[in-house]
């Protein structure tokens, strides 16, 4: 067993062409306490230069960190098991993620960090984020506004609103890396992971939302992710919630419940089942 890095934040990067932006992606966690911080890139077969740039900063700069680990692979496997590898390679008390195409702010990572050390009782924490365009300019300030914000601080608000409202701050996590762990794997078969990982934050009730903007999310429209639809996107958004439906407990089974009431005219089922 990987002896655990105690008080270090293990953060994730799954590339994938991303040539463009990852330099500015990797400078970001600059702003952090880098002796903090695990960086764990994973490269998925990239047929850009994406590889090429993240190998030279990382020697310039790769020194910084408590621990760096890159990984490559020779076949595109896919967003979900990537970030499996990635997770299995990480060792800090602390795991996040961040996309190979966004950005972090100053000092999130100790942010967040040091929230979870002050408060034992909570495991993941999520925050507001910042939305910006291919060349940083922001588009948006804070995906949630003051108002929600603030109802945010009330934990069945929070609920609420991942569950009904999904929006950007919920497809980022925070948190203990052995809480996480306890999740088991992601479906390697979905193509995206953010719906999985927070019903299960949810399901825990260990959970925090802090209004300091905590992430920079860029904004591409369909250019993102060309590889998958938004069909497919759909299916894997109301699969993961099918699948974690019979588990979940108390009022986010309930909620789930309702979620699904839409979809009685397929004979009440889940769609995509």
């Amino acid at each position: 067993m990987k002896q655990e890095l105690s008080g270090v934040t293990s953060v994730l990067i799954p590339l994938y062409n991303h040539e463009k932006f990852i330099e500015r992606t990797l400078d970001s966690l600059l702003g952090s306490d880098c002796s903090k911080i695990e960086l764990v890139i994973s490269d998925d077969a990239s047929s850009d230069q994406s590889l090429m740039v993240a190998k030279r900063w990382l020697e310039q700069h790769g020194e910084k960190f408590s621990r760096v680990v890159l990984l490559t692979s020779n076949t595109n496997c896919g967003v979900t098991a990537n970030l499996n590898k990635l997770v299995e390679a990480s060792t800090g008390e602390f795991i996040t993620g961040i996309a190979s195409d966004d950005m972090l702010p100053s000092n999130a990572i100790d942010m967040q960090r040091d929230y979870l050390l002050a408060h034992p009782s909570v495991d993941f924490v999520f925050v507001n984020c910042a939305i910006v365009d291919v060349n940083d300019h922001v588009l948006k300030q804070q995906a949630a506004s003051s108002l929600v914000s603030t109802l945010l601080s009330f934990r069945l608000f929070i609920l609420l609103n991942a569950v009904f409202n999904w929006g950007v701050i919920w497809s980022r996590l925070f948190g203990r890396r052995r809480a996480f762990i306890g999740f088991g794997r992601y479906i390697e078969e979905h193509s995206v992971e953010d719906r999985w990982s927070a019903i299960k934050i949810m399901n825990t009730r260990r959970y925090a939302y802090l209004q300091k903007v905590g992430y920079l999310y860029r904004f591409r429209g369909e250019q993102a992710h060309p590889a998958i639809s938004s069909n497919a996107a759909r299916r894997d958004f109301h699969n993961a919630e099918r699948r974690l439906h019979p588990e979940s407990n108390g009022l986010l089974y309930i909620l789930l419940w309702i979620r699904r009431l839409p979809f009685k005219t397929n004979r009440g089922k889940w769609p995509c089942r």
